[in-house]
């Protein structure tokens, strides 16, 4: 259970599988592409990416597919 510590309601599944770009840091440049199940409270809308401890990315910034799998996405973060 996930429960928003602004709100303290518990938070619902929004979207399974979802495709999500990590950005850099510095100046929000595309550096990851993850799958991740995207948590959203109803009372203030907070959103979380959720993926589990040993999942990783399904392309970084530097292979040459990135670009192509990374279409499409809408969230970013």
């Amino acid at each position: 259970m996930l429960v928003c510590m602004q709100c303290k309601r518990i938070m619902n599944v929004e979207a399974v599988g979802t495709k999500i770009v990590e950005t850099t840091g510095k100046d929000g440049a595309p550096y990851k592409l993850w799958s991740a199940d995207v948590i959203k409270c109803a009372g203030c809308g907070m959103e979380v990416a959720c993926t589990i401890p040993k999942q990783q990315p399904l392309s970084e910034h530097y292979e040459p597919d990135f670009a192509q799998l990374a279409s499409g996405v809408v969230r970013v973060y």
